[in-house]
């Protein structure tokens, strides 16, 4: 974990945010090097591979095992919607490989349609933006008493009190949002968290990339567990969809059942729990667009700018910072402006959503941190495709709704202290976000 600077931004709307640099040269940059994604100019880092060599090979430090990297929007696209040509069956991280047991098991992420299709309809009226508005009032509720606890921390001689965001904040409601639609009792929440914070940062934990299938078969036998009492007692919960669910016309099988309760359970929390972190950093840092959105309280269009801030949010942050493919066949990726590659059957093909997300093809100013951003169609939730994120709508509307309430209980709210996050290229984790505020 490395400590990272608080910076302020405030560039006029007149001017163009400049394309940030980098003291690194291309043969220095391998986006495989875990270590690398612990530099603050990362941005600086992307934007010279998406405009010098939008398409080239990183290989993995301990493997030497190739992959083809790809930073512009539309190459990403191009793949994330072929999935006949690109495959996700041998597991979505760079570091996957065919038969590596630490790729995903038999869940939805790791299949291709039309199984892929079965599966996601399987939950997928969990996730609807029908079901998703119906959880408003529920995700209302958490977020008060996320403010009501926050309310009771002490004071420093300054007025202000000092709590760390990710632990109160980002990792708690999207933690309790998803395990309440799991149907996992109170009880058992915390439990769950820190199992899943631990398997998908291990590092973090000192933990061995080994141990992690050892706590994804904790979490998969409890999902198990879980699912069993719905038998005799059904809900109206996921975890019921599971147990009466059917693919390709037969039932889920335990094994399938604990891993895909596990699935649901990490995206629903992880991803969430890593743009709300990096929401209150982006709005401390940029503060002309905090004050925007704090205008915006009270106001007819008050939804509308916490839809869209939100949107921005994601954006901004990336949660996850990329997802695999692997080549069924020979292909060609890219254009005749920017070069095109020939891809063979078998390789492996990484799409590094976060430089998508700053593509200036795709998207005017994108540098510059906009909240009111239009039109904003980011690829924070994937660029489409089979695999576009379920709970999109649902992690839109947890950061609308928490930073919103954040801002109008806690005007002061702000980053005090060092940010500290994970070395990962896969999830854009912060794991430590120190804030200070006045309670009343």
């Amino acid at each position: 974990m490395t400590d990272h600077a608080h910076h302020t931004y405030q560039w006029p709307r007149d001017q163009m945010v400049p394309t940030p640099e980098t003291d690194l040269s291309l043969d220095q940059i391998n986006l495989a090097d875990p270590s690398l994604w612990a530099r603050d100019d990362m941005d600086a880092v992307l934007a010279l591979r998406r405009e010098e060599l939008p398409i080239t090979q990183d290989e993995h430090r301990s493997t030497g095992s190739p992959f083809w990297s790809l930073t512009r929007w539309d190459h990403i696209a191009a793949v994330t919607s072929d999935s006949t040509t690109f495959s996700s069956i041998h597991g979505v991280a760079a570091a996957n490989e065919p038969g590596d047991a630490h790729a995903a098991s038999d869940t939805m992420i790791v299949m291709d349609p039309p199984l892929h299709t079965k599966a996601r309809k399987l939950v997928n009226r969990g996730f609807t933006p029908r079901q998703v508005r119906a959880l408003a009032p529920a995700v209302d509720r958490r977020v008060e008493a996320m403010i009501e606890d926050l309310r009771q921390k002490p004071t420093d001689a300054n007025g202000y009190a000092h709590t760390d965001f990710v632990e109160d904040v980002a990792v708690r409601l999207p933690a309790a949002v998803i395990c309440d639609m799991m149907g996992i009792p109170e009880s058992d929440q915390n439990h769950m968290v820190d199992l899943t914070s631990r398997s998908l940062n291990p590092n973090g934990y000192g933990i061995h990339r080994d141990e992690v299938p050892t706590i994804a078969a904790e979490i998969d036998a409890y999902g198990l567990e879980l699912a069993q009492s719905r038998i005799d007692n059904p809900t109206e919960d996921l975890t019921s969809l599971l147990v009466n669910g059917q693919i390709a016309d037969a039932a889920l099988a335990p094994d399938e059942i604990g891993a895909f309760f596990r699935l649901l359970v990490l995206a629903g929390n992880e991803t969430t729990r890593n743009g709300l972190s990096h929401g209150m950093l982006t709005l401390s840092e940029w503060p002309d667009e905090r004050q925007r959105w704090q205008d915006a309280l009270g106001r007819d269009d008050e939804e509308d700018v916490a839809w869209s801030g939100s949107e921005e949010i994601v954006r901004w942050s990336s949660p996850v910072i990329h997802m695999k493919r692997n080549a069924t066949r020979d292909a060609v990726i890219g254009d005749p402006e920017s070069g095109e590659v020939e891809v063979a059957e078998g390789e492996k093909i990484v799409m590094w959503y976060t430089a998508a997300n700053r593509d200036h093809r795709r998207f005017h100013d994108p540098y510059r941190f906009d909240i009111l951003r239009s039109p904003n169609h980011q690829g924070g939730f994937g660029t489409g495709g089979a695999h576009f994120c379920l709970g999109a709508n649902l992690a839109r509307r947890e950061i609308a709704i928490t930073m919103t309430e954040l801002l109008r209980a806690f005007p002061d709210i702000d980053v005090d202290g060092p940010i500290e996050k994970a070395r990962s290229n896969f999830l854009h984790i912060i794991t430590a976000l120190p804030v200070r505020y006045t309670p009343t």
